[in-house]
């Protein structure tokens, strides 16, 4: 069974050369870039060398990255965050004693982020964030003393409340404040999300996944494999000089290619989800059942867009029908533009039009308008056609599968 963890270890004892050869050439602004194919005649070759060391911290870094866009019950969720300023407010058992650590951390994490936080009364309206502490004297289960309650997932966070008891304040506080900014997973270590190593400081990773998440270009609501690409190339950022650029980019890009095919297995089924959301203990029949569904539409995204790996439309829209046979609307409407476009496919207008009704049936925000365009171009016997196509589809039974309904991150 092939995991998505120990990308480091896989790739170390692997046969991929740590010694590798790019092309320097100029851009039309006269920039130094570099590329793995020669780039005209006036390129040069040059010998790049990563070390071992090198190779295993970057590959640690992305992949704690990585494992941080995971929910706990086993599926890759979109970009969540707040577009306002957090105000919040304090109740349950000596709110007096606790409220300034929490408060602290709270801010610390919203400092990096860019949001303000403010805190008001507890017994005043407007807050939309509250901080409920139990009494040390309340018997609670081990695995249950802290969690972040945001509501279903969303785009935009509008809400959340952090249960803390007594007992775990000292520990829990700045877990629970990465995860009410938008952060849903548990890394296997260098993280304050950690389960396995408790951090009272937001590491240097935290702080990148934070200003990431926060920054202009990425979106609220983004997918997560395009996330995780935009911190990727965050990460290489980090590096000014030109020659350490170029080495580090050939690391990225072997780490994103091998998420990218170990996200392939989990999707066909045999594979798993990260080691450290199976290690945690929280994972979901209905969570794994999810993720896949999710992963299935992501590798289309992938396919389609020539995102990570090489444009192959034939192989994206396999991925977009798998998912959309479970009846993932993202999925659904992207069929419905491969038909429309006859990309990947042969064009079918009448499947399209089956294909984004079936999108708009599930609130997807764009299929409507596609529907009533596509409606100009069509025959009433095609238009006739494709609702009957749409009512075939929808009266076949099969296993129609949904986001899980939890709210709560522990």
């Amino acid at each position: 069974m092939r995991t998505l963890a120990g990308v480091a270890v896989l790739w170390l004892v692997s046969s991929w050369a740590l010694a590798t050869e790019v092309y320097k050439c100029t851009d039309a602004d006269g920039r130094s870039v570099f590329s793995d194919k020669p780039c005209g005649d006036a390129a040069e070759k040059i010998r790049l060398r990563t070390s071992p060391v090198d190779t295993l911290a970057t590959v640690e870094f992305l992949n704690v990255v990585w494992e941080s866009l995971w929910q706990g019950s086993g599926y890759l969720q979109r970009m969540s965050k707040w577009d306002q300023p957090i105000r919040v407010k304090f109740s349950g058992a000596s709110v007096d004693r606790h409220r300034e650590l929490v408060l602290r951390q709270l801010r610390r994490v919203a400092d990096i982020a860019g949001i303000q936080v403010t805190e008001v009364a507890g017994d005043a309206t407007g807050a939309n964030l509250e901080v409920v502490f139990i009494d040390a004297r309340v018997n609670v289960p081990k695995d249950k003393l802290c969690w972040a309650n945001m509501g279903p997932p969303a785009a935009a966070i509008k809400a959340a409340k952090i249960t803390l008891h007594e007992s775990s304040v000292k520990w829990c506080s700045l877990h629970e404040a990465m995860h009410v900014m938008g952060i849903v997973g548990h890394p296997h270590a260098n993280s304050a999300l950690s389960y396995f190593v408790r951090s009272h400081e937001p590491t240097e990773i935290d702080n990148f996944i934070l200003k990431g998440l926060y920054s202009d270009e990425m979106k609220a609501g983004m997918y997560s494999l395009t996330a995780m690409e935009m911190y990727a190339k965050r990460y290489l950022d980090r590096f000014p000089s030109v020659t350490e650029r170029a080495a580090k980019e050939k690391v990225v890009k072997k780490f994103l290619a091998e998420i990218v095919k170990q996200l392939e297995s989990f999707a066909w089924g045999p594979g798993t989800p990260p080691a450290a959301v199976l290690k945690s203990k929280r994972a979901t029949a209905e969570g794994l059942d999810w993720g896949r569904v999710e992963a299935q539409f992501l590798l289309g995204l992938v396919y389609t867009s020539g995102q990570i790996v090489e444009a192959d439309h034939k192989t994206g829209f396999g991925w977009f029908a798998r998912a959309a046979s479970s009846a993932h609307v993202d999925a659904q409407f992207y069929m419905g533009e491969a038909y429309y476009q006859g990309r990947g496919v042969e064009r079918d207008v009448v499947e399209a039009y089956k294909w984004y009704s079936l999108a708009a049936r599930n609130k997807f925000p764009a299929a409507k308008t596609k529907i009533l365009s596509l409606g100009k171009e069509l025959t009433p016997q095609q238009i006739s056609q494709g609702k009957a196509r749409v009512t075939a589809w929808t009266s076949s039974p099969r296993k129609v599968l949904a986001i899980p309904s939890e709210t709560a991150i522990d």
